[in-house]
């Protein structure tokens, strides 16, 4: 009995170690071992897909944004181009509208006036005459501008027509004539006002000697 309990027990052990024999000739054959994918094998792969995509939606969203780039630059290209153009025309236009506004015929500028006497008080205007004959070198060359009555003086023996206007003081008891010379081709009495009327003249300051004496006239004048 005792033998044939160890004969059973001896062949069960041979039938478990063939066994395991096989499962490790199984392993080591190379049939079975690493056709089953493991948990970390689908998760590589899993992220290699996800960053794969990644990559295209990043590629295509740079080029969509050049494109956009593109668009922008064109369309402001385009836009400062018009407005260039339309600022040129509205200056050419506005030049253009200025040329016909001036007249063709141009405007003669009056002289600018140095001493204006016809804005002055009585008593400042004669006070300023008295200087003008008293120390005429100061008022040389300027342009001066007066009103008072017209006054004539003919010299038979020179043959010779003065022609002045009167100032007066405050008080009108005292006056001094200022000679002037119109400048151009004018006779008397066609050419000129009644004496004792009123008249404004402008010329420019000058002296002159004539029979020992010094005399202050306005050359090239203006009456009206």
């Amino acid at each position: 009995m005792k033998l044939k309990k160890y004969i059973s027990i001896l062949a069960a052990s041979l039938i478990i170690i063939m066994s395991l024999t096989a499962c490790g000739n199984s392993n080591a054959s190379g049939k079975k071992t690493g056709t089953v994918k493991g948990v970390s094998d689908v998760l590589d792969e899993g992220v290699a897909k996800e960053e794969s995509k990644t990559e295209a939606s990043s590629e295509e969203d740079k080029k969509s944004e050049e494109a956009k780039e593109e668009k922008l630059t064109e369309a402001t290209e385009i836009s400062t181009e018009e407005t260039t153009e339309e600022i040129a025309e509205e200056e050419t236009t506005s030049e253009e509208e200025m040329t016909e506004a001036v007249p063709k015929e141009a405007t003669v500028i009056p002289p600018e006036i140095d001493i204006d006497l016809t804005t002055l008080s009585s008593t400042m205007v004669y006070s300023e005459v008295y200087n003008m004959m008293t120390e005429p070198d100061g008022y040389m060359g300027k342009t001066i501008k007066m009103s008072g009555p017209f006054a004539v003086y003919i010299d038979d023996v020179k043959n010779k027509t003065y022609f002045a206007c009167i100032i007066q003081d405050a008080t009108a008891c005292c006056s001094q004539g200022i000679e002037f010379q119109l400048d151009g081709d004018y006779s008397y009495p066609e050419d000129y006002p009644e004496v004792n009327d009123i008249v404004t003249v402008t010329g420019t300051f000058s002296t002159y000697e004539e029979d020992g004496y010094m005399y202050v006239t306005l050359l090239d004048a203006k009456m009206n």
